[in-house]
């Protein structure tokens, strides 16, 4: 017997890309990568969204924001922090960073590439941290 889920008071499409500051198209595309996993109100129903997993992912991005992180909610959802705030933050160029740590830069490789460089940098120090807290908390 398939569990029954109560939508009442769940986030259309609509009011999703709404409270996430982000296009509809962009939601959609979120949801084809299986980057947010809405609940399908029957078939050819509306797609609904949980409104804790929007706030929770709107909490998250307020946290990156203070930090100067390019478009925090896409950071969120996709669970990668932009190669160019990196680049900013550390004063090494994309390619070096790509040497240091190959492939996609994920929290983890960020954290790493932070570590290695934070030292007695205030700035680089509170970005680690923040991170850090979130990856533990399981938010990233």
């Amino acid at each position: 017997m398939a569990q029954k889920i109560r939508t009442t008071g769940w986030l259309s499409e609509k009011d999703a890309s709404e409270r996430l500051g982000v296009s509809i198209t962009l939601l959609r595309t979120w949801r084809r990568k299986g980057l947010l996993k809405p609940f399908r109100q029957g078939s050819g129903g509306e797609d609904l969204y949980d409104p804790s997993s929007i706030q929770r992912i709107r909490e998250t991005a307020a946290a990156l924001a203070p930090l100067g992180i390019p478009d925090p909610v896409h950071a969120v959802v996709n669970r990668k922090i932009p190669v160019r705030w990196m680049t900013e933050i550390l004063g090494i160029s994309r390619q070096r960073i790509y040497q240091i740590r190959p492939g996609t830069l994920t929290v983890d490789n960020a954290i790493f590439l932070l570590q290695r460089k934070a030292g007695k940098d205030q700035k680089l120090n509170k970005a680690l941290r923040v991170l850090r807290n979130l990856k533990e908390s399981g938010r990233l």
